[in-house]
């Protein structure tokens, strides 16, 4: 409550006349494209980019189960927490005399945000997934297909996937290696094929993705069957290729061959820099000037893995995923199981529970058809994660990285870090991996110890 001679900024919300301290009032400011946020109590309502920070925007009438009004301004508070409240519209800055009513903030946030350390705190710094992919005995590898044969790169040396778009400008009288260019980043990227590159027969295009890569001072568009998934190869298990089998140009370019445990198929590793020489490279479209430059090696990025989920644009740690994989044909429901999860299916040989992420994180059941599911590990065990649609995965700079804070209940808990989109208008909600599974995990329990304690 403010002291009665303290100047009070007067506003509107819901039809109701409020003040607040001015000096607790940061700014003012139009409301802006709002990115949600999944499970979040229903007082708030997004979060905002202000003044470079992800800042949790609390709609006032909802919070104080007022009638709603028609918000179209911001206030920007900075007290004990860090948020911003949707209101209808200011009046200005009233005296004592003069003094509306003080709506009872701190008190309303403390009951209705449970989980609330501090409204746009800090999140933890790492996850163990992310500390794993960091371990300097293993190397990060993108694995991809090329006919019927595996092939990877390291994880490092790829800036982004992409999904092939139907506007290639194509170049006449190519030689197989060299399909196009496409607009990229306001610039130009030559595309070409991996497989004619490498000599190799291609393989079913319906799942081909483009690898971009930076070769010498040029990012390249490698165009590949299909992409598998994120492996963490221990170096002692990347040998090098062996000498009596480098007769000719496509062997030349395989910096190791990876044994991966368990029996499974030799992995051929790649050298992004060594796909090309140095006249291929000259003979590339070049770009403009800020799309072709190669990015510094003091600049940190993150490789996110980039879903849809109902309405909600999601960022995964790729470290934190084994793989992506088509939805299975048949997937058996358990008896007693919870809505969220779609029930048990074989991915990779193995029969694992499938856990549907959009009706987890608060959307309608619906039936479990199209989509992706994303492999990881529960509580230890391989399951899948169905989500609505995989974007792709992107290299984020650590500058469009930034603490989400706290943003409501437990339940929102995994949403650690936003990722800047659209220059900094909308957010990509990033995951913490270690959170939603043991989120999952701790739901999963409790839905079936309800099952039990329930009379046959």
């Amino acid at each position: 409550m403010a002291q009665a001679a303290e100047p009070l900024l007067a506003f509107h919300a819901g039809g109701v006349r409020y003040g607040i301290p001015a000096a607790q009032v940061r700014a003012v400011a139009p409301l802006p494209a709002l990115t949600a946020v999944p499970l979040a109590p229903p007082a708030l309502i997004g979060l905002a980019n202000l003044r470079g920070e992800a800042t949790p925007v609390i709609a006032l009438s909802r919070l104080l189960d007022r009638p709603e009004g028609a918000p179209g301004r911001l206030l920007l508070i900075e007290s004990s927490s860090r948020f911003a409240l949707a209101i209808d519209a200011v009046e200005g800055v009233v005296g004592p005399d003069d003094a509306p009513e003080c709506p009872p903030l701190e008190t309303r946030l403390a009951e209705i945000f449970t989980d609330r350390r501090t409204l746009g705190g800090r999140a933890p710094t790492a996850t163990r997934a992310r500390e794993m992919a960091q371990d300097e005995d293993r190397l990060p590898l993108l694995r991809f297909m090329l006919g019927d044969q595996h092939f990877a790169l390291p994880l490092d040396e790829i800036e982004q996937v992409l999904r092939v778009p139907e506007a290639i400008a194509s170049l006449p009288r190519s030689d197989g290696v060299a399909l196009g260019t496409l607009d990229y980043r306001g610039g130009l990227l030559p595309l070409l094929s991996l497989a004619a590159l490498l000599a190799l027969p291609r393989g079913d295009a319906s799942g081909a993705r483009i690898l971009v890569a930076v070769i010498g001072q040029q990012r390249v568009g490698l165009l590949v069957d299909a992409v598998d998934r994120v492996i963490h190869a221990p170096v002692s298990r990347i040998d090098p290729v062996p000498a009596a089998l480098l007769r000719g140009e496509a062997e030349a370019v395989v910096a190791g061959i990876y044994r991966p445990v368990a029996g499974e198929r030799l992995v051929s590793v790649l050298a992004a820099g060594d796909l090309l020489s140095r006249d291929q490279i000259a003979r590339l479209a070049p770009a403009r000037p800020e799309a072709s430059a190669a990015p510094g090696p003091e600049i940190e990025t993150e490789a996110l893995l980039l879903v849809r989920v109902g309405g909600h644009r999601l960022g995964f740690p790729l470290a934190a995923i084994d793989g992506v994989a088509r939805v299975p044909e048949r997937i058996t429901r358990l008896p007693g199981a919870p809505d969220f999860l779609a029930g048990l299916g074989r991915l990779r040989g193995e029969s694992c529970p499938i856990v549907d992420l959009p009706v987890h994180l608060g959307e309608v059941a619906r039936p479990v058809r199209g989509g992706a599911i994303l492999l990881c590990r529960i509580a230890g065990a391989p399951a899948g994660l169905k989500v609505d649609e995989v974007a792709g995965i992107v290299r984020a700079p650590a500058a469009l990285l930034r603490a989400a804070g706290s943003l409501g209940t437990s339940r929102t808990r995994p949403f650690e870090r936003v990722l800047a989109l659209d220059g900094g208008e909308r957010f990509a909600l990033v995951l913490s991996a270690d959170a939603l599974f043991d989120q999952v995990e701790a739901d999963l329990l409790q839905a079936f110890e309800r099952t039990l304690a329930e009379p046959a």
